[in-house]
């Protein structure tokens, strides 16, 4: 009875720690949104130029578009396209980034969405799939020949609203709207994406809300579980 019963309780301490594990590294693997000191600091001299109303940006749709332009330009001309980007296993966060002066995508995406966080707007970030071998969505993440891009959505007093982060271009329709990622195949836009992002938006593709990369390289701890931020998986549902 003892032995049965000892071999129960092994049983139910290794069941407890397997779980306790799993919630760990969900844990440490979940990419942060929040904005640190340094973040905040870094991102109020990026954009000191820019003389951001904080107060109208919240009550001004039209003022919201200027700001989101502005911060688009703005990212684009200082941070340089690298066909390397930012190292694996390397901060890419705001004021790294801004120091070093160059990056990708995936860089640039991180600076947008923070620093309209900053500017107390919410934002969720894209990672898009090119599924040009129309296949499943496992295959296209497993895939080491898969072409993806990385993007940003900005919540407006009229609705989400992309803001790209490889060329100076937002998602607005031509009533002056605001557009998501959603609803950008059918839309009647102001200006079409550029041909260079153009199928990331508009041809056979899959997006994930929340997720940042399959190999767990670009944010901390630096292990192999994919980078995700797991409020914004949430978006996926």
């Amino acid at each position: 009875m003892l032995v049965k019963w000892a071999r129960s309780h092994k049983l139910r301490c290794a069941i407890i720690l397997l779980i306790l594990s799993f919630f760990i590294v969900v844990a440490t693997s979940n990419v942060s949104g929040k904005l640190t000191k340094s973040d905040k600091e870094s991102i109020e001299s990026f954009i000191a130029d820019l003389k951001i109303d904080k107060d109208l940006i919240h009550r001004d749709y039209d003022y919201q578009i200027n700001v989101l332009t502005q911060i688009n330009s703005k990212v684009l001309s200082h941070i340089k396209n690298s066909s390397d980007g930012i190292p694996l296993g390397e901060s890419r966060e705001p004021s790294f980034q801004i120091e070093k002066g160059y990056g990708q995508c995936f860089d640039r995406s991180r600076l947008i969405e923070k620093t309209c966080k900053y500017l107390g707007l919410k934002t969720r970030h894209i990672y898009i799939i090119n599924n040009e071998s129309k296949t499943s969505l496992i295959k296209n993440l497993l895939s080491q020949n898969t072409t993806s891009h990385a993007s940003s959505e900005v919540k407006t007093l009229r609705g989400w609203l992309i803001v790209d982060s490889n060329f100076e271009w937002l998602s607005i329709d031509k009533n002056g709207n605001p557009i998501s990622f959603s609803n950008i195949k059918g839309a009647s836009l102001q200006n079409s994406p550029p041909s260079e992002v153009f199928p990331f938006y508009k041809n056979n593709i899959y997006y994930i809300y929340g997720f940042y990369s399959r190999h767990g390289q670009f944010y901390k701890p630096y292990n192999p579980i994919p980078d995700y931020n797991l409020r914004e998986l949430l978006y996926n549902f």
